[in-house]
Parts: structure tokens; C-alpha cells; sequence
């Protein structure tokens, strides 16, 4: 009996050619969900650009060393880092490169603190938007948030934001080296401005050059957070060396070591200025900052303008060795329409050619509701500062100016050279020209020096010195009997009487 065999059915051709279609696709897909997650410049793809294109959200991109060109972000979650952001020589070697136009690196997609920018060293941008040219290495705008870590941003020139610039979104700017850069106007290292904000956390801000101040805060609604971070040898030849808020602005300033800045310009610090603003100051070291000309302190200053007023807290930081070469005020300077609460710092060594070589507090006015600004000066320590001009405070020097000064010890400042053509008034406080007030008590006033009167404090014509009740002292060469308070010891000066209160216009017995 023959054998029936059965034939499987015949696939048309169309169909086989699906069916090996879907296969591929299958086959592709499968085994490249992985590198999805996880991709390789240049072994996955050439360019920085196109791995981000490529990479799942949520995923990383990783840069073997070379130079590559500049880099947009997008909205996805992803991190963009060298193969070893721990070592600084990957870091030097996986170079972004801006070829001298734009900003080398945008996030303007509205990235999030999950789209990471980390381990690079990026250089050569000229920032972007022709009116304002900002941000030469790093540019951040509408409403991005991204993290930028661990990266050397250095040899960048921009109008706003030589390193980087933030005009929208609230970056984390965590751990980075921020160098050698150039601002033509706001910000050697960083600009924050039109109402963004940011968290500036752990950096090295350095040796950048113009702009006013290596990071400036600028404008209504615009905040920032900068903590912990070392500023240092920025200069400039028109504004602020170190930190620069302004315009608006409010900046907390906290445990950042802010050195060797150089400022210029009215209303301009070496260290820090707050000028037209808020700020809080706490717990930084400003030490060894000069200010080498216009009007305004070498460590700190706070200004405000017949348009806008100004306030600072002061409150724990050691404000040391700052010199101001042409003005008023080494430590600090309150100046006009400005106000602010000093408490609790050590201000030591800092020098000024005007009033207050420690703290002046020049002709601050009202504020423009019409009341009195009262700058607070409360338990410091005021030591050391000395002035290099014919002006007198060697610790503080008041001038058209209303103070409180509870609770100080201030010791071992002088205002001590006597000249031909001038002498120096009140060793460790001045207070002059007609209007001005102070609030003086509980404070340790000892071993301050004045080549004129008043080793201790002097006081001018038409200004008055008050007890802790609001009584006015009596003009008298002495520490009045009414106000036991304040104690004193070790003050000298030229005169024959009044080495602790000297009243000007008033005889020696």
C-alpha cells in the first residue's frame, strides 16, 4: 500500500517576507534594550549631541577623553558625565569645546535635578542672545533646573556669566572649578538673573577677570543660594570682586571663604557688596579683599540708591585683613539708603584711608518711606583695624549716621598718626557731623590709640552719644556717671584729658 505523505502548507511569498522583517526588528530591539539605558561616546556614537538623542530617559551617557563640540540638552532625565568624574586628569581630558561662539552647554528644555552635567572641562564659549551675550560656558533658561557637578569651566568670556549663566530655572551648581573666565558686565564666574534662582554649593570660584563680582545676583525675584564655596583672586576693574548682589536681588551667603578679591568702583566691594538689595551674610571667612577705588568697603559694603533701598544681616563671620585704599570702611561700610544688623563677627586688622577702619557707617539717610535707617552693632569683636588717612574710627567710625553699639569689645584700633595738617579722632569709635546719633553701652572699650582726641570714642559738635534708657550723654571729657555700663581701659591719645570720651569743643579742667 502506498504511503500518503503530508505537505505543510505553502507560505506565499509576501507573507515570508513579513514574517523575516519582524524578526529583524525583534532582533534589534532585544538585544539593544540595555545599551538603551547606557550609551558610549564616541564608541555608540560620535557626537555628545546624538548619544543624548539616542539614550533612554532616565539613562547615562558616557564621554571617553577628547574634544568635542558644544552640547544642548532636552527634556529627558539623563546623565551626561566623563568616564571618571573623580579624576582630575579624565576631567582635564574630556573637554567641551565652544569654538569661541555661544554657550558651550544649554539646558533651555526644561530639564530637571535628574539631567545631570558632570565631569568635564569646559571651555571656549562666548556666550549667546546677541543684546546680552551671556553665558559663556554653561547657559540656563526657561524654568531648567539641571545639576552641574564636578566640572572645570574655565577660559569662557560672555556679557553676563563668563562661566556660566542662569536667566530662568533653579540650578544645583555643586563641586565645580570655575576659572579663569571673563564678564564684560555682571558675573565673571556666574550670573543669576530675571528672576531665576540657584543653589551655588562647594565650588571653587577663581581668578576670574571684570564683570561685577565672580558671581552677581541681579534683579526683582532673582535669589540664590551661596554656600560653601571658596571665591578667591577675582578682580575687576569696575564693580565687585567677590559677590555681587544687586538691583533687587537677595543672596544667603553662608560658610564660603571669600579672599584676596579685588574691587572697584563706587558702591563696590572687594568681598562682598549688597547694593539696592537683601542679603544675608553668615559664617564666611572674608579675609584679605582690597578695595582700590571708589566709594565703598574692602570686605564688606552695603548701599542702596534714592530709588531703592538696601539690608544685610551680618551675623558670625570673621571679616579680617581687608584694605580699603581710597574710602571709608576695612571691615565693612554702610553707606547711603543702606542698613544693617553686625552681630556676632570678628572684625581684626582691616584697614581704610577714611572713616571706620574696622566698620563705618557713612550717611546712610532714611529709607525712602522716611525712616531712620539704624544699622545694629552687637556683641563683635572689633580689634587691630587701623586707618591710613586723616579721617578718624579707627574701630568704627560714624558719620551722618544713626547707630546702636551694645555689647562690643573693642580693643587695640587706632587712629594714631598726628600730621601737620590733621590729626585723627577716636581711637576705637568716631562719631561726627551734625545729625549723627549712637546708642552706646555694655560694651569693653580698652587699649585703642587716636593721634587727635578721644583714644576711646570721640565725639563731634552737633552729634550726640545716648545711654541704653535714650538719655543723651553730657558733653563732658569723661565716660559719663549715668552710663556704667560701658567699661574702659588702656585708651591713649595726644590730649590731656578725655583719653576714654573726648566731646570736641570742650576744654580740658
Amino acid at each position: 500500500m502506498s504511503k500518503t505523505v503530508k505537505m505543510a502548507p505553502r507560505i506565499p511569498l509576501e507573507k515570508a517576507i513579513l514574517f523575516v522583517l519582524v524578526g529583524l526588528l525583534v532582533a534589534a530591539c532585544g538585544p539593544r534594550e540595555d545599551q538603551e539605558d547606557l550609551l558610549h561616546v564616541p564608541e555608540d556614537f560620535r557626537t555628545i549631541n546624538e548619544a543624548i538623542q539616542a539614550v533612554a530617559d532616565g539613562g547615562r551617557v558616557v564621554v571617553e577623553p577628547g574634544t568635542y563640540g558644544p552640547v544642548e540638552f532636552g527634556v529627558k532625565a539623563v546623565v551626561v558625565e566623563s568616564s571618571d568624574p573623580s579624576d582630575p586628569e579624565v576631567v582635564a581630558a574630556t573637554i567641551i569645546e565652544g569654538g569661541g561662539s555661544g554657550c558651550v552647554v544649554m539646558f533651555d528644555s526644561g530639564e530637571t535635578r535628574e539631567t545631570v552635567l558632570r565631569g568635564f572641562t569646559i571651555t571656549g564659549g562666548e556666550g549667546a542672545r546677541a543684546d546680552l551675550r551671556e553665558g559663556g560656558g554653561i547657559c540656563v533658561r526657561d524654568g531648567s533646573e539641571p545639576t552641574i557637578e564636578g566640572n572645570v569651566i574655565a577660559g569662557n568670556t560672555a556679557q553676563r556669566g563668563g562661566g556660566i549663566s542662569v536667566t530662568g530655572g533653579s540650578p544645583l551648581i555643586t563641586g565645580n572649578t570655575i576659572e579663569d573666565n571673563t564678564g564684560e558686565d555682571r558675573g565673571s564666574g556666574i550670573f543669576v538673573g530675571e528672576g531665576a534662582s540657584a543653589e551655588i554649593v562647594g565650588n571653587m570660584i577663581r581668578d576670574n577677570i571684570g564683570g561685577s563680582g565672580a558671581i552677581n545676583v541681579s534683579e526683582e525675584d532673582t535669589t540664590a543660594e551661596i554656600i560653601d564655596n571658596e571665591i578667591t583672586g577675582n578682580t575687576t576693574e569696575f564693580g565687585v570682586g567677590g559677590v555681587a548682589v544687586m538691583y533687587g536681588g537677595f543672596a544667603r551667603v553662608e560658610g564660603n571663604e571669600i579672599r584676596d578679591n579685588q574691587g572697584r568702583g563706587d558702591q563696590s566691594a572687594g568681598g562682598i557688596t549688597v547694593h539696592r538689595a537683601r542679603a544675608e551674610i553668615v559664617e564666611n571667612s572674608i579675609v584679605d579683599n582690597v578695595k582700590t577705588g571708589g566709594v565703598g568697603g574692602a570686605g564688606i559694603t552695603v548701599s542702596g540708591h534714592h530709588s531703592a533701598d538696601s539690608s544685610a544681616e551680618i551675623l558670625g563671620n570673621e571679616i579680617r585683613g581687608n584694605i580699603n585704599e581710597p574710602s571709608h570702611g576695612g571691615g565693612i561700610n554702610v553707606g547711603m539708603h543702606g542698613v544693617a544688623r553686625i552681630e556676632d563677627n570678628l572684625i581684626a586688622d582691616n584697614v581704610a584711608e577714611g572713616y571706620g577702619g574696622g566698620i563705618a557707617v557713612v550717611d546712610p539717610r532714611q529709607d525712602l518711606e522716611g525712616n531712620d535707617n539704624i544699622t545694629v552693632i552687637v556683641n563683635n569683636e572689633i580689634r587691630g583695624n587701623s586707618l591710613t588717612g586723616l579721617d578718624s574710627g579707627g574701630g568704627i567710625g560714624v558719620r551722618n549716621a544713626i547707630v546702636e553699639i551694645v555689647d562690643n569689645h573693642i580693643h587695640d584700633n587706632a587712629a594714631s598718626m598726628a600730621t601737620i595738617s590733621g590729626t585723627r579722632s577716636g581711637g576705637g569709635i568716631s562719631i561726627q557731623l551734625a545729625g549723627s546719633e549712637a546708642t552706646i553701652h555694655g560694651n569693653l572699650i580698652e587699649n585703642n590709640q587716636a593721634g587727635g582726641r578721644g583714644g576711646g570714642i570721640y565725639v563731634d559738635r552737633d552729634t550726640v552719644a545716648r545711654d541704653a534708657a535714650g538719655g543723651a550723654w553730657p558733653r563732658e571729657n569723661s565716660p559719663p556717671e549715668n552710663e556704667p555700663n560701658n567699661t574702659y581701659s588702656g585708651n591713649t591719645h595726644s590730649d590731656t584729658c578725655g583719653q576714654d570720651v573726648y566731646f570736641r569743643d570742650t576744654l580740658c579742667d
